[in-house]
């Protein structure tokens, strides 16, 4: 078996014990391929940006570096053999693998043979998306500040919270400044840039002084701090999910059991969140 990914990966796999030649696009090129379009990308619902990302990025970025790095290794890689989908497509391109026995596979449709890390998180943190811009469209002010029942905790608040723990645990994960306070976030939610005030412990006092200025602040928070979480999580490896990132607990904290709690959280308010939304419409039409 042969691997070829990008240089800077090339040492761990190797490390493995795997033949390995560097290929493709290095992660420093891949992400200034993207950023220029991450406006564009994060405009569309969350469940169409991986088919963009992939099919511009991939498709007009990554791919031709890796198909043009292939071609000399290829003249010179002689496998025990090779599997494909079709029986012609390696031989049209590398005429030096006609001679290696090839095995025709008919892919499996419909059926998960294999997940990569990578798409696994990015496919999670993308449903906290979808509910989050599920939860707070179409709602005022008003009603985003409003308790459902006397007591409990608004939308507007539920979303902020869960956006303000994905936001504090990122930057402190990649020691870098948090979005709500190298942004003008805060005047829009009426508090102060706070890097501390995420939520946890807050009064009920503390929890009505968050007042969004509407759907479209919450949205635009969310999806910035997501933006950044969506980069990560595409260069994050298994390897790296061992990684102690809070030594504060008893066992400490690592980088896998962080994401899971980040994600945990966005799932457990983005669904409270749709909850008091479905009570606000209900009593809307009584």
């Amino acid at each position: 078996m042969l691997w070829a990914t990008a240089e800077e990966a090339c040492e761990r796999v190797r490390s493995y014990g795997f033949s390995v030649i560097p290929a493709g696009m290095s992660l420093a090129d891949r992400l200034a391929a993207f950023l220029p379009h991450m406006d564009e990308v994060m405009a569309l619902p969350p469940r169409r940006r991986r088919a963009l990302f992939f099919s511009r990025l991939f498709g007009w970025a990554a791919a031709p570096r890796m198909y043009a790095d292939l071609g000399p290794a290829f003249d010179t890689f002689r496998p025990d053999v090779v599997v494909s989908e079709s029986p012609s497509w390696p031989r049209r391109r590398w005429w030096s693998l006609a001679a290696c026995p090839m095995i025709h596979g008919t892919p499996m449709r419909g059926k998960i043979l294999s997940v990569e890390l990578n798409d696994l998180l990015t496919e999670l943190f993308e449903r906290i998306a979808e509910n989050v811009h599920d939860a707070v469209d179409g709602l005022d002010a008003d009603a985003l500040s409003t308790p459902p029942v006397p007591g409990t905790n608004p939308i507007g608040w539920l979303v902020w919270h869960l956006t303000r723990v994905q936001d504090h645990h990122l930057a402190e994960i990649l020691g870098q400044e948090q979005v709500w306070v190298s942004g003008d976030w805060a005047p829009r939610f009426g508090v102060a840039a706070d890097p501390d005030n995420t939520g946890y412990g807050h009064s009920e006092q503390d929890v009505m002084a968050i007042r969004p200025a509407g759907a479209d602040v919450l949205i635009e928070y969310y999806d910035a701090v997501a933006a950044r979480t969506h980069v990560f999580l595409e260069r994050t490896t298994p390897h790296d999910l061992d990684r102690i990132v809070d030594d504060n607990w008893d066992p400490p904290v690592s980088l896998g059991v962080r994401l899971v709690s980040i994600a945990d959280d966005g799932i457990q308010h983005a669904g409270q969140a749709s909850y008091a939304k479905g009570i606000i419409e209900r009593r809307s039409r009584i």
